[in-house]
């Protein structure tokens, strides 16, 4: 008006570059309840939501709700979005906390977690090894410089920083990366990293058929840094910790073999890391250009990486909790002739039976003999049987009834004798 003012305004108009849409929603009611562990009212719900400009319909166990525009920027989208409103609007504090119940039947060993807990303590404690962490990205230099080829590595369209726009696909870039950085400060040190890495390949649904994930591996690696004049001490040092690994972390032993070498090693001093015929890893000294590409100028680093997943550890039983007897269990063994051709399974099993026996809780093996006071195809064999009772001591004619009647039963159906 202070500008123009013969100017006078007749109308509005709205320009909207891209105009919203009231989103719309359907949730299940069952889905809800389940959710959230508790029915709200459908009034109770209606009336919170209209308040703050929602629209609500109900048909059966369908709710459909119209998101008014300000809510319909992306912040409520999704049922999951509705569910969270109708518990913010309901009161968190009405709904009653639900204890968790859980039931342990039985021990369990988890080996391969086992194994990742004894590789990280047996470079920190009995190597005395620094464990590193870093980001799940990589500098694109020491990309370029470690792993020289791109193909099949994820690349971010927002990456955190101009210089940093690949994700982890292998340990090594970042390890090269902390040699750079640590080298200003010690002469000789060493560092490992136990992380995951992801590649743009071998995609899977294990959980959603929907949603495909990539190639993901679990691998550890590490790194001996010392003076440009002490490669073989690193090298020897390097294969040392690797080849007493599996035997302070009980897994299957390496073997070391130089079959193909990693595009980052030196020419001279590489190997392969091998567990049976599987190759699990390799070890070798960072070439020279290589460590000047990722800034390393005064030292070498003697390298490795090995496929955490692809590790064999030793086979473990599940261990199963036995409360101690409370009454005394009494060995008693009893030695029996029998045909030579006669197996042990086949005395274990006859001896222990249907399993019906209360008393009986345990067959083993003594002894077997072959002599001149046993005859031509025969020998003799000695068992152990545990006898014993839960509700009571059991007398000395109770357990040579219960020992009578399992020799009765070797002599009816294996032939067994006594032997005098």
């Amino acid at each position: 008006a202070e500008v123009c003012p013969n100017m006078t305004v007749t109308g509005y108009s709205d320009v909207y570059p891209n105009k919203l849409e009231c989103a719309e929603i359907d949730v299940s009611l069952n889905w809800l309840e389940s959710r959230l562990g508790k029915r709200v009212p459908e009034a109770v719900i209606e009336s919170k939501f209209t308040r703050m400009g929602y629209q609500v319909s109900f048909d059966g166990d369908n709710m459909h709700v119209v998101v008014p525009t300000w809510r319909s920027t992306g912040d409520v989208s999704i049922k999951a979005d509705i569910m969270e409103e109708v518990a913010r609007m309901y009161g968190y504090e009405n709904f009653e906390a639900t204890p968790i119940v859980s039931a342990f039947d039985g021990a369990i060993n988890q080996v391969e977690v086992e194994l990742e807990r004894r590789i990280k303590e047996y470079m920190a404690f009995r190597c005395g090894m620094q464990e590193v962490f870093t980001y799940p990205w990589m500098n694109d230099e020491c990309v370029h410089a470690v792993l020289q080829d791109t193909t099949g590595i994820f690349k971010l369209s927002t990456p955190p920083s101009p210089t940093e726009s690949y994700i982890k696909s292998s340990l090594l870039p970042n390890l090269c990366k902390a040699v750079a950085y640590n080298e200003r400060y010690f002469h000789e040190f060493a560092i490992f990293e136990a992380a995951q890495i992801f590649r743009d390949s071998d995609y899977t649904t294990p959980f959603n058929p929907i949603e495909k994930l990539p190639y993901q591996r679990k691998h550890v690696g590490g790194a001996f840094v010392g003076a440009a004049d002490s490669v073989q001490a690193l090298f020897r040092k390097a294969k040392g910790v690797l080849e007493m690994m599996p035997r302070y972390t009980h897994m299957e032993a390496f073997t070391f073999k130089k079959e193909t070498k990693p595009v980052w090693a030196d020419n001279v001093v590489w190997l392969n890391i091998f567990q049976g015929d599987v190759k699990v890893g390799d070890l070798a000294l960072l070439s020279k250009k290589a460590a000047m590409g990722c800034g390393i100028k005064n030292t070498a680093a003697m390298l490795f990486e090995l496929d955490q997943e692809s590790l064999q550890p030793f086979k473990s039983r599940t261990n199963k909790f036995v409360h101690m007897p409370e009454y005394p269990m009494n060995d008693y063994d009893i030695s029996l002739l029998f045909d030579a051709n006669v197996t042990w399974e086949q005395i274990k099993a006859v001896a222990i039976g249907k399993g019906n026996n209360e008393l009986l809780h345990g067959v083993s093996f003594v002894d077997e003999y072959k002599g001149k006071q046993i005859p031509e195809g025969k020998k003799s064999v000695t068992i152990r049987l545990v006898i014993g009772s839960l509700q009571k001591t059991l007398k000395a004619n109770e357990i040579e009834s219960c020992a009578e009647a399992i020799a009765k039963r070797l002599k009816k159906q294996l032939g067994a004798e006594a032997r005098f």
